[in-house]
């Protein structure tokens, strides 16, 4: 993925906005999104010609990328799958929706002491006969129609130091600046 993302943008920056074909801007915009690299596709989407966002594709990948950005999970999912993507953009949306579901899942686990099974489904784009499904796979509890969600356990995320914050700040406001 990394090399696909780097391919496209060294293509559009050698080439300008003609040496990329919508296709491409398609896949790198859900790179972008898959990433959860939202000001990047917010800035893509900006730069993409006004004849290639015609394109029922891309338009529709930005559709699922605006639902990201306002955080509207129901929105999302149901963007996410109201499209026929492409050979090349369906394994990648498949993977964004898998993925925004197992984060969505870790923050009810945390976030949650109870939780309607209801809006367990509205949060994660899923019927009820799968969120009792994920209540067993989890471990999490039933208490008189609520849920009890669980805190995942925690992905170990390695501890940065004050030098390597400093130089993805300095970056990051570079981005910023140019």
């Amino acid at each position: 993925m990394e090399t696909a993302i780097i391919t496209l943008e060294q293509r559009e920056l050698e080439n300008g906005p003609d040496g990329i074909r919508v296709e491409g801007y398609t896949e790198l915009l859900t790179y972008y999104l898959l990433q959860d690299e939202l000001c990047n596709a917010k800035f893509l989407w900006k730069r993409v010609p006004s004849n290639m966002k015609q394109n029922a594709e891309i338009d529709a990948v930005w559709n699922v990328g605006k639902r990201m950005w306002t955080k509207d999970m129901p929105g999302f999912y149901e963007a996410a799958s109201a499209f026929q993507w492409s050979a090349p953009i369906a394994p990648i949306m498949n993977q964004l929706k898998e993925t925004v579901r197992e984060k969505t899942i870790r923050l009810i686990g945390r976030a949650y002491s109870s939780i309607k099974p209801q809006d367990i489904a509205t949060m994660l784009g899923i019927t009820l006969p799968e969120v009792e499904t994920l209540v067993n796979t989890r471990g999490w509890k039933v208490v008189d129609g609520m849920i009890e969600p669980t805190e995942c356990e925690s992905e170990d995320v390695p501890i940065s130091s004050s030098e390597e914050q400093i130089g993805k700040l300095t970056d990051y406001v570079a981005f910023l600046e140019n």
